[in-house]
């Protein structure tokens, strides 16, 4: 979503040449932070890294219960049973198709940032 964000921004407004490098850096920056968190739920699914067996407590009880910096600790650990593959779409799983889109994100904002250096 922070990607979209980014891109939606981007999109919007009519930035100086340096703002412009600025927010192409961010959507490359954001892409490489997609594209680590999708490659490690594909390293969880995969069982290459063990995790406990719990999913851990509810997201809505994370957010009512806890400061917003502990829940989203907390929710970015990827603790409990992450592993278990819920669907498939055309073969992949989606973890495997966010590293897909996240990659491709990261090849357009690199040519975005080629063709504004122009």
């Amino acid at each position: 979503m922070v990607l979209g964000l980014f891109f939606f921004i981007n999109a919007l407004i009519k930035p100086t040449p340096l703002i412009k490098k600025l927010s192409l850096f961010i959507l490359s920056v954001t892409s490489i932070i997609g594209m680590i968190f999708s490659f490690r739920h594909i390293l969880i699914q995969s069982k290459a890294i063990n995790v406990p067996n719990e999913c851990g407590i509810d997201l809505n009880y994370m957010f009512e219960n806890f400061p917003f910096s502990k829940a989203l600790n907390l929710l970015f650990k990827g603790t409990g049973d992450c592993s278990h593959i819920d669907w498939y779409f055309l073969g992949f799983t989606l973890p495997e198709l966010a590293l897909i889109g996240f990659i491709f994100f990261f090849i357009f904002s690199i040519l975005l940032f080629w063709m504004n250096l122009k």
